[in-house]
């Protein structure tokens, strides 16, 4: 509901959002998930996946 009328509850879906704005063909949902899988690899990469998970 609130990402339904462009608010954002911080955190990933801003930059979710963000991108939604800048490319209408995919959602701020799919988005979200692709910036933490980002995330996440990134962590697993530096820090080990052990730290990771």
């Amino acid at each position: 509901m609130i990402l339904s009328s462009g608010a954002s509850t911080g955190g990933t879906d801003i930059v979710g959002l963000a991108l939604a704005k800048m490319n209408n063909q995919f959602s701020v949902g799919k988005l979200g998930l692709v910036v933490n899988i980002f995330i996440y690899t990134i962590a697993g990469l530096r820090y080990g996946i052990s730290i990771m998970i």
